[in-house]
């Protein structure tokens, strides 16, 4: 049985679309996975955590909410790549501390729906990476915009394979 570790980040805003990520990933999962699920959010509320651990009924897995200080973000505050980014979109960043016990986690965004079992993305080698990504479709232009040379490219963070030990091991998260 294969454990595949999902980290979602969301507000209380997004939690219904957590819920349709979570339920299309339960229903593509091969009788062999198992997922356990870290929801990173500063707002959730109960009622919001209920409908979430109600989606067993598709096939059991652990979660685990976790709630990050505000303060920890505070030196993201005022950096806008578009108009639609809040303080939780910078969770991702702090995923190593967030979740120490882990080595490796897929992070998605909580509006993807996924139509596969996740384990085989899950068990890709990245040992050498710190992640694994595809280029966004826009990688030019972001790319462009963020000041990135030729030959560099942006990647989709919202659907990222992380190797949170080499993050740890090589302070990534300080850096960025």
């Amino acid at each position: 049985m294969s454990m595949v570790n999902v980290c979602i980040t969301c507000d209380n805003n997004y939690a219904k679309y957590a819920c349709v990520t979570i339920a299309s990933i339960l229903s593509n999962a091969l009788e062999t996975d198992s997922y356990k699920f870290y929801i990173v959010s500063d707002d959730i509320s109960e009622e919001s955590r209920k409908n979430i651990e109600q989606l067993t009924e598709i096939k059991n897995f652990e979660i685990e909410f976790l709630s990050p200080e505000q303060n920890t973000f505070q030196e993201y505050v005022n950096i806008r790549t578009t108009d639609h980014l809040t303080i939780a979109s910078f969770f991702r960043l702090k995923l190593p501390t967030l979740i120490p016990n882990e080595d490796k986690i897929i992070y998605l965004d909580c509006d993807t729906v996924v139509n596969n079992s996740l384990s085989s993305l899950f068990n890709i080698n990245i040992d050498d990476y710190y992640c694994a990504g595809v280029k966004d479709i826009g990688y030019k232009r972001l790319g462009k915009r963020i000041g990135l040379g030729n030959g560099q490219s942006y990647i989709n963070s919202g659907v990222m394979l992380v190797n949170l030990k080499k993050w740890r091991e090589d302070n990534a998260e300080l850096k960025l």
